[in-house]
């Protein structure tokens, strides 16, 4: 570590700075002023990188140092615009899984006015479907007339009554699919618990502009496909299927079946070959989601069971295998459990199916506990009743026990032959202990759960859409054309959003107040700075820069910082 510091000849320069930051962040209660105040003053950190391409950033991330992070991101709070973004974005996947305090606020900060934007302050805004606001990306000096025409409706928007504000998230490249920065912020974005962090004002622009073209190609070359898939295949199953075995087909029905599987089979080829594309792109975090196991399992068993069904209608005395009907009973069950993944695309729907996935994670254990005593009643139920006779005998084998076991729990009250077992009196006190359990504290856990997980997805109903909007564009990225992605935005650009003035004020339901306040904290802090500032305070201050001339005092300096990183 201390070579690197020797590398990077401005962050030992700085060592003083920092840790003068350190004691004020630990110390004093008000230390957003006071980090302020130094960091305008004496602690200006340039990230530059070493010779070895690494800033301060990489050095705090290598060192495992979340101390030093949670001070570092809380002093870039109050950066101006294009100061260290570009040189940290790459940087930013890895901060966020290591799922710092300081992030949220550095996200919202980065949310700026500058200068430029300032000129427009009028305009009716072309707002995105069903949002009050208005999207798109812009280079850092962008084309007024160009971005006018973006986000306002008409080319005299500008003259119209309503006061505007426009304002550009300081990340660029995060946004832009061609990016490795978004592929791999995405990647840490879909992989984060917290649903706080979609509350965030800038993880929602960044994805509702993804949104735009996400959604157009996953209904385009996804949702509009699955449809006519779904409405074949079940006028096949339900109309063609009965007819297949007949010696005697009549012609047109022959027909009828034959073009209808082929149909199947080449529908079943394009998804399949979306798949693979993706399962190539995104490598094993595929298997990682429950939703790509329900896109691959549909089109792989309807291709078997139609393979089979064209050999029964051309090859005369061939007789599919009897488990094609149980693949043909798991591919119906499945292609309806696809088109719940569709529902995922629509906002009035996605949270419901996210609270879906949540609930059947948050049951995990409770599952493997009910399994327990299922397994635990299902061995008391065999004891007991496998000497005694068919007569007598209501359990069977293993399978039925569990079966018998699993119908008690809810409701089915089969017991007409435990009187004439020899063990009667015991058959009731486990038929009686097992109701009792399953029925009663068992149904009421579960009730419980769930209603806890219902609550906690209900609150939070749109940061839990923004979630799983984040994860159908992690997830479909790969449907969208490189041509179009290069249409998308243009390189090295950054997310502009504009808003109404009277909407960023009365909306409490974006907290939208608190962009407001971190746009306006630099010059807020430096007021008070400037009224409460004494000569004492700056004078011990201004001798504490002073030492760093001192040879000596900078190299103690220097090892105090290596000290600190490491």
């Amino acid at each position: 570590m201390k070579g690197l510091l020797q590398n990077l000849a401005l962050h030992t320069i700085i060592g003083k700075q920092v840790k003068l930051l350190k004691k004020e962040y630990q110390e004093k209660n008000f230390y957003q002023n006071r980090t302020q105040k130094i960091f305008e003053h004496y602690a200006y950190i340039p990230f530059l990188k070493n010779f070895e391409g690494q800033s301060l950033l990489d050095l705090f991330i290598n060192a495992g140092n979340i101390q030093g992070l949670e001070i570092l991101f809380n002093v870039l709070r109050f950066d101006d615009f294009d100061n260290h973004s570009r040189t940290i974005s790459a940087q930013l996947p890895q901060v966020l899984m290591l799922k710092l305090k300081n992030i949220y606020g550095y996200f919202e900060s980065r949310i700026l006015e500058t200068e430029q934007l300032k000129s427009t302050k009028r305009g009716k805004l072309n707002c995105l479907h069903k949002k009050e606001y208005a999207i798109t990306s812009g280079l850092q000096w962008p084309n007024m007339n160009k971005l006018e025409g973006q986000i306002f409706k008409d080319k005299t928007g500008k003259n119209h009554k309503f006061e505007i504000k426009l304002t550009i998230l300081d990340i660029p490249r995060i946004h832009d699919f061609q990016t490795q920065e978004c592929k791999e912020f995405l990647e840490a974005l879909v992989f984060i618990d917290d649903i706080k962090m979609f509350e965030n004002q800038a993880i929602q622009s960044l994805i509702n502009i993804q949104w735009t073209i996400a959604r157009k190609q996953t209904v385009k070359y996804l949702c509009i496909p699955f449809l006519f898939y779904l409405c074949v295949f079940c006028f096949y199953s339900n109309y063609l299927n009965t007819k297949i075995g007949k010696k005697n087909l009549e012609t047109e029905d022959f027909r009828l079946i034959c073009f209808s599987i082929i149909l199947l089979l080449m529908i079943s080829t394009f998804f399949l070959i979306n798949e693979s594309s993706q399962v190539f792109k995104q490598g094993k975090n595929y298997f990682y989601s429950f939703w790509n196991y329900s896109d691959l399992s549909p089109p792989i068993l309807v291709t078997i069971v139609m393979i089979f069904h064209i050999l029964e209608v051309c090859i005369p005395d061939f007789e599919s295998p009897i488990i094609i009907m149980t693949i043909h009973s798991f591919a119906s069950m499945l292609v309806w459990f696809k088109f719940i993944y569709l529902l995922r695309i629509f906002q009035q729907t996605g949270y419901l199916i996210n609270m879906l996935t949540k609930v059947a994670w948050d049951m995990r254990i409770f599952m493997l506990i009910l399994l327990i005593f299922y397994l635990s009643f299902t061995e008391a139920f065999l004891r007991i009743t496998e000497f005694g006779g068919e007569e007598v005998d209501f359990t069977y084998n293993y399978a039925y026990a569990l079966v018998y076991t699993f119908r008690l729990s809810i409701g089915d009250t089969d017991v007409d032959k435990f009187d004439l077992n020899d063990q009667s009196f015991t058959a009731w006190f486990l038929f009686v202990f097992c109701t009792l359990i399953s029925n009663v504290i068992m149904l009421n856990l579960l009730i419980a759960i769930i209603s806890k997980t219902f609550e906690s997805v209900t609150e939070n109903s749109n940061s839990a859409g923004f979630q799983e909007k984040a994860k159908i564009i992690f997830e479909n990225q790969y449907l969208i054309r490189e041509q179009r992605k290069q249409e998308f935005c243009e390189k090295d650009s950054y997310i502009i959003v504009g808003r109404e003035v009277q909407q960023i004020q009365g909306d409490n339901d974006d907290n939208f107040d608190d962009i407001i306040e971190n746009q306006s904290q630099q010059e807020y802090c430096q007021e008070q700075f400037d009224e409460d500032q004494n000569e004492n305070e700056s004078e011990n201050l201004n001798n504490d820069l002073s030492d760093e001339n001192d040879p000596v005092e900078e190299a103690n300096d220097s090892d105090k910082m290596d000290g600190f990183v490491s």
